[in-house]
């Protein structure tokens, strides 16, 4: 019996901390407030300075983007994707898991989708400033040749015939020949077989600096956190 606990609570805590790093279950609990309360956050930002590769965090509007918010030191978001221009008009490219009839995986999605009332409590863009075109031209070869690439659920960054949210930027970092200035923090749990990426990691990248909104502030409070 106690061993059918052991592995009950074993396989709980692996799906918790798999979905703790991957921050993108859209289940939404009983008390949230209701959508048309939500503010539509991409609207802070003008789409026509937005540039290839910046990068776009989210805080979606779930548990689980809560539990990232409290897992790490002061982390503020739990998912990420990277920006590609189509005729001057921001999509994101970005990861997700399967859901329903959906199979997720590596996806292209306009950036008020992204960043819509629904899918995020919380907005950031981010730019790597010191990009050669180069640079920044193999990154969007690579983020486009990934699109259609199943999830990773085994959040294995060794290799890419699969991808997880920060695997997919960090990756695309790596095709553009972008220095990372050192190692890229990771975090490791006997629950997953290598160590794995926060999105918040990224933000200590070289040369990464805010792209400013229009408006005061391109975030809200979540539910029991102080922002």
């Amino acid at each position: 019996m106690a061993s059918k606990v052991a592995a009950t609570l074993l396989a709980i805590t692996a799906a918790i901390t798999a979905a703790v790093f991957i921050g993108c279950v859209d289940e939404l609990p009983a008390d949230r407030p209701e959508p048309e309360s939500w503010a539509d956050l991409s609207t802070a930002f003008d789409t026509a300075d937005l540039q290839d590769v910046d990068l776009v965090f989210r805080r979606g509007r779930d548990g689980i983007a809560d539990a990232v918010m409290t897992y790490g030191k002061g982390s503020r978001y739990s998912h990420v994707g990277a920006i590609v221009l189509r005729d001057g008009r921001p999509f994101v490219i970005h990861a997700i898991p399967g859901e329903g009839s959906d199979p997720g995986g590596v996806v292209e999605e306009p950036f008020p989708v992204f960043g819509s009332p629904a899918a995020a409590a919380d907005l950031g863009v981010y730019r790597l400033t010191d990009l050669t075109d180069e640079q920044r031209a193999g990154m969007v070869r690579y983020l486009e040749a990934q699109r259609g690439k199943p999830f990773d659920l085994e959040l294995r960054a060794s290799d890419d015939e699969a991808q997880y949210c920060t695997e997919l930027v960090f990756r695309a970092l790596e095709a553009g020949e972008v220095p990372s200035g050192g190692q890229i923090e990771t975090i490791e749990s006997g629950l997953m077989s290598e160590p794995v990426i926060a999105p918040e990691a990224l933000l200590a990248l070289p040369g990464v600096a805010p792209v400013p909104t229009g408006v005061a502030s391109s975030r809200e409070p979540a539910l029991g956190l102080t922002p």
